[in-house]
């Protein structure tokens, strides 16, 4: 229930954002290419199976993308994820998360200084697992469908701007297992979406 409400709530202040204002001045961002880089915090909305460690965490981001006249934005992203470990009986267990794709948008003017961007991507995931103990590793890594939705508030500071923004990630992936005995392989689809939560700063020429 939690996991629903928090995808609807972001996807409401995504259709607020576009029906905001519709006198909304000349964005900032106009007419530019955009550069930057950012911080991120992933927390773990997926599949509760085992009280896993968060996949996401701290992490860090790079984008670039084109603004034109009328505000449509289109540009692209890459983020990596820390993620997270747990250590239980001897045996390590370790997740994280790198994403990259396209992503579109819409930049809202509110003030010639501030601009609302309500944005779409869409993108590969690719989790990455760990499990190590005395005398073993193994390693993993499934990739999948990613999509995030969400809005991101930029402040102009002359040729650079500060900013934030916060997302809701769809993102799966499917596992296979083979039974030892039978020899039956089983697939298994595992929710591994977050909520995204960044601080941006980059410049426009």
């Amino acid at each position: 229930m939690q996991k629903k409400c928090l995808f609807s709530g972001a996807a409401a202040l995504v259709v607020s954002a576009f029906a905001a204002n519709a006198s909304a001045e000349t964005p900032f961002t106009a007419n530019s290419v955009e550069l930057g880089g950012g911080l991120n915090y992933g927390i773990y909305m997926g599949d509760d199976d085992g009280d896993p460690p968060n996949p996401y965490g701290l992490g860090i981001g790079l984008g670039a993308g084109y603004t034109l006249d009328f505000g449509l934005y289109l540009g692209g992203e890459f983020n990596y994820f820390l993620g997270g470990s747990e250590e239980a009986g001897g045996v390590e267990t370790s997740w994280n998360i790198m994403q990259f794709g396209a992503e579109v948008g819409y930049d809202l003017g509110l003030s010639p200084d501030f601009v609302l961007r309500p944005k779409l991507g869409l993108g590969l995931g690719i989790a990455y697992a760990e499990v190590s103990g005395s005398g073993f590793s193994a390693d993993d890594s499934e990739n999948g469908l990613m999509i995030p939705i969400g809005v991101e508030a930029l402040y102009s500071l002359g040729g650079w701007h500060l900013g934030g923004q916060i997302r809701y990630a769809i993102f799966g992936v499917t596992t296979e297992a083979t039974n030892p005995i039978t020899g039956e392989t089983v697939e298994h689809d595992t929710d591994m979406s977050g909520l995204l939560i960044g601080v941006v700063a980059g410049t426009s020429f």
